[in-house]
């Protein structure tokens, strides 16, 4: 009877020395939240500490009170000191860092929200918290939510700053003269094609009012 248990004993040690490590996800923090006015430029920033193998977040989800994301897949370690980058098609199209996956226009509120990350870390913020001038996030300070300017930064270590005005029509971060001369050169047309991001307040026409909406933002920037 020793001797089998014994075998038992040894057997059931050997399927443990075979069996994969316990998956690790739980050390990933919401780091920074971004939002413009509208919602439709968005984006969620995950962030890992110093450790290596955080990369089982197939099935997990990012969720807000009304929305949900899950991951498709595991990452590709190692983890240490990386970043997960969610964001809005608004805003890879801005042209910053390229999202690492993408989340749905309006993904959380920018009223007030609860983001949660499965059940590892929630963030929740309040009416007027959250800045919507396009260039400031909310960034994580310890337990507190800071506002600061956006450096969103995706798995890849790519990371910059984007500016989400859309008078700020030709994306160098800032609404001045060239913006000015754009808007100007495209008066009067259809907002298409070219003339497109002159439309400013999306009417379907470069007019007066895409005009005011860009001299009340003038001179505004994002460092």
């Amino acid at each position: 009877m020793r001797m089998a248990i014994g075998a038992l004993a040894g057997a059931a040690c050997l399927g443990m020395a075979g069996a994969p490590a316990m998956a690790g996800s739980h050390t990933w923090d919401i780091g920074e939240i971004f939002s413009n006015a509208d919602g439709t430029i968005q984006f969620i920033e995950l962030k890992n500490g110093n450790t290596a193998g955080e990369i089982f977040l197939a099935g997990l989800s990012v969720t807000s009170n009304t929305n949900s994301f899950t991951f498709p897949a595991n990452l590709v370690g190692p983890t240490n000191n990386k970043t997960i980058l969610l964001a809005t098609a608004g805003f890879a199209a801005l042209g910053g860092p390229a999202p690492d996956h993408i989340i749905v226009d309006n993904f959380f509120s920018t009223s007030g929200d609860t983001i949660t990350y499965h059940i590892y870390d929630t963030v929740s913020f309040i009416a007027g918290q959250l800045p919507t001038d396009g260039c400031q996030s909310l960034n994580r300070v310890g337990a507190s939510l800071v506002p600061g300017t956006n450096s969103p930064k995706n798995y890849a270590g790519v990371t910059g700053t984007v500016f989400a005005n859309p008078s700020d029509t030709n994306g160098d971060g800032a609404v001045n003269v060239p913006d000015l001369i754009d808007l100007l050169l495209c008066f009067g047309l259809p907002g298409t094609g070219t003339c497109a991001e002159e439309d400013i307040n999306g009417d379907g026409t470069v007019n007066v009012l895409d005009l005011i909406e860009l001299l009340l933002e003038f001179g505004t920037s994002c460092p």
